[in-house]
């Protein structure tokens, strides 16, 4: 899988979310897995009233063999957990 790193959106200087890139699924290598997480649900509504989501929405259709699929889902989490399964002393 190639990972490729997108920016970012920012609001007043402040970072709201982020969007990871990676090409080649687990099922079928000549699809990309767009992965993005946001501060909240003001950051992703920004995000898609943004100008550059919508110069995506324009151009982007021309370039997708059919409309992208896409799993939404929201968290309550303030920050990370440890990982139970490798531990550092």
């Amino acid at each position: 899988m190639t990972r490729i790193r997108c920016a970012g959106g920012t609001l007043d200087g402040a970072q709201e979310g982020r969007n990871d890139l990676h090409r080649g699924s687990i099922d079928n290598p000549a699809e990309y897995v767009l992965v993005e997480a946001f501060r909240d649900g003001d950051a992703g509504a920004a995000h898609v009233n943004s100008d550059h989501f919508k110069a995506a929405r324009r151009d982007l259709p021309q370039a997708l063999a059919h409309t992208p699929n896409v799993i939404s889902q929201t968290i309550d989490a303030t920050g990370w957990s440890k990982l139970a399964e490798i531990s550092v002393d």
